[in-house]
């Protein structure tokens, strides 16, 4: 996507750049009818998302990313891809794949010609990085993906760290009370729900899932890994 705007040096990180990009595929497809489907890559920093700036992804209406668990010997295992955002929908699922090889004929020399396919597995496999999280933090998982690519922002939330893309934790508690499911009275339910979304936290957080720290006054939280494959 990156090249394919012609971007000037230092441009992929302009916000005002990169909206004019994505304002641009938007009226082409609304004059259209077509889908418009950028491609890009994850930047060095996993959890600041895509590479450049954070307006490509907030403009989006859906964010889909390609994951994997990445060997030191460069191979690559677990491979699914994920639907990263949804607007005004569900966000956070996972449908596992696995590429095959198939010939598709011979060459000149009688060679066989091969060609990459994509087996898509029916079921949705528990992962052990999915494990790791209980059924109300999955729902906060969920939340925070979506929030933080609609609402989040990259900062440097300790000196020496690296560059994250982090939202606002009130933001993120809001969003968790409305997909939280729960029973009774509405002060029931609002109890109920903030003490979920409090346990998620905390559980989260204690499991190096999550982070929350105050910066500039504001209370932020972000993931601490998402985990893509190269793409």
């Amino acid at each position: 996507m990156i090249t394919a705007a012609g971007f000037a040096a230092g441009e992929d990180n302009d916000a005002a750049a990169a909206q004019k990009v994505m304002t641009a595929l938007r009226l082409t497809s609304q004059r259209t009818g077509a889908l418009v489907v950028g491609i890009d890559h994850f930047g060095k920093a996993i959890e600041t998302g895509t590479r450049g700036s954070s307006a490509k992804e907030g403009a989006a209406d859906v964010v889909i990313a390609l994951l994997a668990d990445r060997e030191l010997s460069g191979g690559v295992k677990n491979t699914r891809l994920a639907l990263r955002k949804l607007r005004d929908g569900v966000s956070g699922f996972e449908i596992p794949f696995t590429a095959q090889m198939i010939e598709t004929g011979t060459d000149q020399d009688g060679d066989p010609i091969t060609s990459p396919i994509i087996d898509w597995q029916a079921t949705q496999q528990t992962t052990h990085a999915d494990a790791r999280w209980t059924p109300s933090m999955q729902v906060l998982r969920r939340v925070l993906m979506t929030t933080v690519v609609d609402s989040g922002r990259e900062v440097r939330p300790f000196p020496d760290g690296p560059l994250v893309r982090a939202c606002d934790y009130e933001l993120v508690r809001r969003e968790f009370c409305r997909q939280y499911p729960a029973d009774g009275t509405d002060n029931q339910k609002t109890d109920a729900r903030r003490k979920a979304f409090g346990r998620s936290v905390k559980e989260s957080v204690a499991r190096s899932l999550v982070t929350t720290r105050e910066v500039d006054g504001v209370q932020l939280i972000w993931l601490n890994e998402l985990g893509p494959a190269n793409g």
